[in-house]
């Protein structure tokens, strides 16, 4: 062999593992990236997955605070009827004991 084709064979095998470091470098920096943006992606889902249940919370917290005034306005309501019920029977019941006094 010439020594010009040993030296092309080395100057070929130093670029052979300049190229090969060079791909490995890439390659890593490659999948570091890609484990980033994964990273990334669940933090913007956990972040997206929190605001939902916070709408969800407050919509049912709203939800519970109307269904709680519709509770007490209509037992407020039966109150009212009731307490009206309880005085009619009140005085149908005085005016019965006063006629048993008197009729007595």
């Amino acid at each position: 062999m010439s020594i010009d084709a040993i030296k092309k064979i080395s100057e070929t095998e130093e670029s052979m593992k300049t190229l090969k470091s060079q791909a490995e470098t890439d390659a890593k920096r490659a999948g570091d990236e890609a484990e980033a943006a994964g990273q990334a992606a669940v933090l913007q889902s956990i972040e997206l997955g929190n605001k939902e249940v916070s709408e969800l919370i407050k919509n049912a917290e709203e939800k519970a605070y109307k269904l709680a005034q519709e509770m007490e306005s209509n037992s407020e309501n039966k109150k009212a009827a009731m307490t009206a019920r309880a005085e009619a029977n009140l005085d149908k019941a005085a005016a019965y004991i006063i006629e048993r006094i008197v009729k007595g």
